[in-house]
């Protein structure tokens, strides 16, 4: 969760930010087998005033991540702030 808050805050475009969700933290979780939903749910509701800020700020809407290339990104966070091996398996 908080790899990709960062990475979030470090873009300078919309266009290479995420919006935070579920299925979002499940494709990232799957490279380190971290997909348990209630989990994720619990850690997301933990977060969501900070996550709400996030979505508030850069004006990440319900609909963005339609906009995006979500797999590239996915996989540019996995690489470069997770440090996986298997970075290039991150998909959406």
């Amino acid at each position: 969760m908080q790899d990709i808050i960062n990475w979030n805050t470090a873009q300078e475009s919309n266009d290479t930010r995420l919006r935070i969700s579920v299925s979002i933290i499940k494709a990232l979780g799957s490279l380190v087998g971290a997909t348990y939903q209630p989990v994720i749910i619990k850690v997301l509701k933990e977060q969501e005033e900070t996550i709400g800020e996030i979505h508030q700020r850069f004006m990440l809407g319900a609909r963005h991540n339609v906009s995006v290339d979500k797999d590239r990104i996915l996989q540019d966070i996995a690489r470069d702030y997770m440090g996986v091996a298997n970075w290039q398996e991150a998909t959406y």
